[in-house]
């Protein structure tokens, strides 16, 4: 292939797929002549048993792919199957430095590369690769790098000249309907099966929006078999009538969702808990990834995972292992009338001290849960889930029922 340049791409995280929890970064090879590859490293997840892939993508390693295919089959997987945005970061590499990592990829497509999970993934080959041109890149990697830390690393680099984002349908529904009622998102899906494209009310601004809203709309419908392709193809063409009236305007999403403003993928915190009996104080770490409790604005949900994050108990005479989470997710996506979301949650882990009851404990849990979310304003989401818990200790199992409710 004559590669013309490189781009950094990066998927933003599926949080349904264990393969795909925090996101995924590959290189992007554009030809001179319009033809577009993907390069991408990764492993395969042929198991949904949690401790075992764990063990193997950490101690043992697995076997890791690298692979070259036509960049629109990553495109239509990642954006139209996973729902997942698509963020390219255009490199400004010269022509020898463009031909210098191209011929290093072809010194990489026979080596046997294991794939680690803190150690070698997507992002650290990814990083390694554009390495052989920015070398200070590679001193800049933290003990456990993420597909987001490389998004970062690159964009403070010399390397970023411009940048773009292919979002998904269910980004740009939710996005642009914002503003919109739950009734008027409901009385849009109707008319537009029965064909009938509603006008554009309220400032330009306004507009604009609901245009691209209809559109996403209509796109929707489509892929959901509730219209025909003759009836989609007609409702896009009364949108666009509609749209392009609107040419002198363009919607800004450069500072909306935006990766780059998010906070990193690791963590600790530290907390003291004290009665009338005794104090002692909590560290928790959180190698990989996020909380729900955290500055979450420019992911695309309310959402945490922990990847064997252990919380420690300090007191005055003795050190006790207060939690131990294996594998922890949850994520709360607010219900739309027209797309839905379903909320819910997941955790494998080890309890070895009650803190309601400061009292010691030693037992291993299964818990999950499904339920609703429902954001009336941007600065407030309430929820509700109901789930069951499976839960062992040294002398006996259980199982419990949970309902929960918070916002």
């Amino acid at each position: 292939m004559n590669t013309g340049s490189i781009s950094l791409v990066y998927a933003s995280e599926n949080l349904v797929s264990p393969s795909s929890f925090m996101g995924h970064s590959f290189l992007k090879l554009n030809g001179k002549h319009g033809r577009e590859h993907a390069v991408s490293y990764f492993t395969d997840v042929d198991s949904i048993n949690v401790p075992k892939l764990l063990f193997e993508s950490i101690v043992t390693g697995k076997s890791g792919h690298f692979v070259v295919s036509p960049y629109s089959e990553s495109e239509q997987f990642y954006g139209k199957i996973e729902s997942r945005n698509i963020y390219e970061y255009h490199l400004g590499l010269s022509e020898y430095e463009v031909k210098l990592i191209t011929l290093h990829l072809w010194e990489l497509k026979n080596r046997r590369i294991d794939y680690f999970f803190h150690t070698h993934n997507c992002a650290t080959i990814t990083l390694d690769i554009l390495g052989v041109v920015e070398p200070k890149m590679i001193q800049s990697q933290s003990a456990w790098l993420t597909p987001l830390d490389v998004v970062k690393v690159v964009n403070q680099s010399r390397l970023v000249s411009n940048s773009t984002i292919t979002p998904s349908l269910n980004w740009q529904l939710r996005a642009y309907g914002k503003n919109l009622s739950g009734d008027k998102k409901q009385q849009f899906s109707q008319w537009l099966i029965s064909g009938n494209v509603p006008r554009l009310d309220g400032t330009g601004a306004d507009k604009l929006l609901t245009g691209k809203y209809l559109l996403a709309l209509n796109q929707y419908l489509f892929d959901q078999k509730s219209i025909t392709q003759v009836l989609w193809q007609n409702n896009q063409a009364k949108i666009n009538t509609l749209v392009d009236k609107l040419s002198s305007l363009e919607i800004d999403v450069s500072n909306f969702k935006n990766p780059l403003n998010r906070l990193g993928d690791s963590q600790m915190s530290f907390s003291l808990f004290t009665n009338n009996q005794e104090q002692y104080l909590s560290v928790k770490a959180i190698p990989a990834s996020h909380l729900s409790s955290d500055d979450n604005r420019h992911a695309f949900s309310e959402s945490s995972l922990q990847l064997i994050s252990p919380k420690i108990i300090l007191s005055d005479d003795s050190v006790k292992l207060d939690e131990f989470t294996l594998y922890g997710i949850s994520q709360y996506i607010p219900y739309e009338p027209v797309v839905n979301g379903l909320s819910g949650y997941f955790t494998m882990a080890y309890s070895g001290f009650d803190t309601n009851r400061f009292k010691n404990e030693n037992e291993v849990f299964v818990d999950g849960g499904i339920g609703l979310s429902f954001q009336p304003m941007a600065a407030l989401q309430y929820y509700g889930t109901i789930g069951i818990a499976f839960v062992t200790d040294t002398k006996k199992s259980w199982i419990e029922s949970k309902l929960e409710a918070g916002l």
